[in-house]
């Protein structure tokens, strides 16, 4: 599970990645850290970000007040299964919320995870389960 006291209170200094159709969105912090939504891939499988929004004017400079796995549901399609993540960052100047879709032959993850990277590099890898 997430610890948000590693990002709690760190100031969005740029955001990279915050596109439809990408694979990965990263949260860089006035402390020189990173906080990364990914999906690791292993083969056949797929993970992208479908939508997101923010309900502030802009999320740079805001201060990271929590981070939330709102909740995820996993469907059967034809051909295997699809799963929909949904993550809110909250920050003092509105609220970011991502949803991601993922699908598979069932047999892959489809997760969306973080990947926290401290100020002297050192990686924590945060998977998120449902």
């Amino acid at each position: 599970m997430f610890k948000i006291e590693l990002v709690k209170g760190k100031t969005i200094v740029e955001v990279v990645g915050l596109k439809k159709q990408e694979e990965s969105v990263v949260l860089k912090l006035g402390d020189k850290s990173e906080l990364e939504f990914h999906h690791e891939q292993s083969c056949c499988e797929s993970v992208w970000l479908e939508d997101f929004e923010f309900s502030g004017k802009s999320i740079i400079g805001a201060k990271i007040l929590d981070v939330i796995l709102v909740s995820e549901k996993q469907d059967d399609t034809e051909w295997g299964t699809m799963t929909w993540t949904f993550y809110k960052v909250q920050t003092d100047k509105g609220e970011l919320f991502m949803r991601w879709c993922g699908e598979s032959n069932g047999y892959y993850s489809e997760d969306v995870d973080i990947k926290y990277t401290s100020p002297d590099g050192k990686v924590s890898n945060f998977i998120s389960y449902y």
